[in-house]
């Protein structure tokens, strides 16, 4: 399996999912589900942000693997960890992308992509 995304890939992936559009962030590229922040690109890391359920959550994936995961200071106390592109692939950023894209929309819209992915 190839490793490493762009963000464009990123957007591609994204953007298919319902109510998500390429958007900004403080200034950074992102993406949002019905306007709410979904990821941003850190260009300067070449990496997305991935919110989490939960630190546990967080600390596993970074134990896991440390060289598809890092945080910075900035994100120490919330469970949000940083993906680097170079080291992501499609499958493992989908996952992501769409869990937390199922925090961003109601549990009708939710099923209703579940149906479709039947």
């Amino acid at each position: 399996m190839t490793k490493g995304l762009t963000w464009d890939e990123v957007v591609k992936l994204g953007c298919a999912l319902p109510e998500t559009a390429e958007g900004s962030y403080h200034g950074m590229p992102s993406l949002k589900t019905r306007g709410k922040d979904l990821t941003h690109h850190y260009p300067e890391h070449n990496a997305i942000t991935i919110k989490l359920g939960s630190i546990d959550e967080r600390d596993a994936l970074l134990d896991l693997d440390p060289t598809l995961y890092h945080i910075t200071d900035h994100f120490k106390g919330w469970p949000y960890l940083m993906m680097r592109l170079d080291q992501a692939d499609r499958d493992v950023t989908l996952a992501h992308l769409i869990n937390m894209w199922r925090g961003r929309v109601t549990k009708k819209m939710a099923r209703e992509f579940d149906e479709a992915q039947k």
